[in-house]
């Protein structure tokens, strides 16, 4: 049942994609980026366009399938991390079923998945870090977890190349390790991870080392702003449960349990708990930050996994209940994308951005350089 959930909604994905979702101004920046592609950027990493360049390759695609095929494999790739890591955390067959009908149908991942922009990517390797981390945590007492604390490295390495905001998963990390299980930070693995962190961030490195770290001047510029005020602290709160889980709120009427009965081992345990460690630091960080400038819901997007596998949880809901919940929150989103029967100028909207697509990209050779 939950790969035909997740088949479906990832045709939901690739629909919004194609007719649906205007372009974004980010893809249009990332696809002009293969003209002259770099080590990295002055706003963004490589990442993205590098996954462009890759999927250019295949020239029989559409230009617009071509521009957002990657972030729909990694929105699928991204359902299937959480899958993995609500199974280290102890969730039960029923409770999986729930989390993906909320993956699946969450407007505001619908919406990052169906775009290609650094978001979904930050999604994925969040919760690829999430998932190695979590099994380091399920490794005996005398095994060897180095394997893992390397691909949790690579996540977070990679990750930093598509946004930097990826650092806040080991610092929303560092807290419960500190307190609760500081015998981590005396193994070797931690640090073989962050050496090769830093070689997968290789290319930012020496791109930003020969340009002034011109990009983390520029993310450090998001820190502060004009537009402080205090209500910034907790605004955003609201926004972010409406735009993940909308009609999922209905469920505090009566749905949801306070109390869960389940036996689950140690490991699991200690994974729940890092879980909520982790929730709580970005919690406050991103309370913090809002004291300073107003928070965008998609910065606190490392929120929302924690937030879909608690309600997960928690809901006394069959799965067959979720699923239409899960319908009706779809049709809703359709009916707030198109009000007035908007389907005519998107599509109007994607036939420009088309014929400009296929005018520049004319210009290039299959490499992505000016032909002369």
């Amino acid at each position: 049942m939950r790969l035909l959930i997740l088949g479906a909604g990832w045709l939901l994905l690739i629909v919004l994609g194609l007719g649906i979702i205007p372009v974004h101004f980010d893809e249009a920046q990332y696809a002009t980026w293969l003209a002259q592609p770099d080590l990295s950027y002055q706003t963004k990493g490589p990442w993205v366009t590098f996954s462009q360049s890759v999927i250019h390759e295949l020239s029989f695609l559409p230009q617009l399938v071509q521009v957002r095929l990657p972030a729909w494999f990694a929105w699928l790739g991204s359902a299937a991390l959480l899958v993995w890591l609500g199974w280290l955390a102890g969730f039960e067959r029923e409770h999986s079923i729930k989390l993906v009908v909320l993956f699946a149908t969450s407007p505001m991942l619908l919406a990052l998945g169906a775009v290609h922009t650094t978001d979904i990517w930050l999604l994925f390797f969040m919760l690829l870090a999430l998932g190695a981390f979590a099994s380091v945590l399920h490794c005996r007492p005398g095994t060897q977890p180095e394997l893992w604390w390397m691909l949790m490295g690579g996540a977070l390495g990679f990750g930093a190349l598509a946004k930097l905001s990826i650092a806040l998963v080991p610092l929303s990390l560092l807290p419960w390790v500190i307190l609760r299980n500081p015998r981590l930070i005396f193994t070797p693995g931690p640090y073989l991870g962050a050496l090769f962190c830093a070689l997968c961030m290789s290319p930012w490195i020496i791109w930003n080392d020969a340009n002034g770290w011109a990009h983390l001047q520029h993310e450090f510029g998001h820190v502060d702003s004009n537009t402080d005020s205090i209500w910034h602290a907790i605004d955003w709160i609201p926004g972010l449960l409406f735009a993940s889980i909308p009609v999922m709120l209905l469920a505090v009427f009566g749905a949801i349990s306070t109390r869960v009965d389940q036996y689950i081992t140690d490991a699991q345990t200690a994974v729940r708990e890092m879980l909520r460690a982790s929730f709580v630091t970005l919690l406050i960080f991103f309370v913090v930050k809002g004291l300073f400038g107003q928070v965008l819901l998609n910065w606190a997007l490392p929120l929302v996994p924690v937030v879909l596998m608690a309600l997960a949880l928690r809901l006394r809901w069959t799965s067959g209940a979720v699923v239409t919940a899960g319908l009706v929150q779809v049709g809703l989103l359709l009916a707030l994308l198109f009000p007035h029967g908007g389907l005519s100028k998107s599509r109007m909207r994607f036939r420009r951005f088309e014929d400009g697509m296929r005018r520049y990209f004319g210009q290039l050779n299959w490499r992505g350089q000016p032909m002369y």
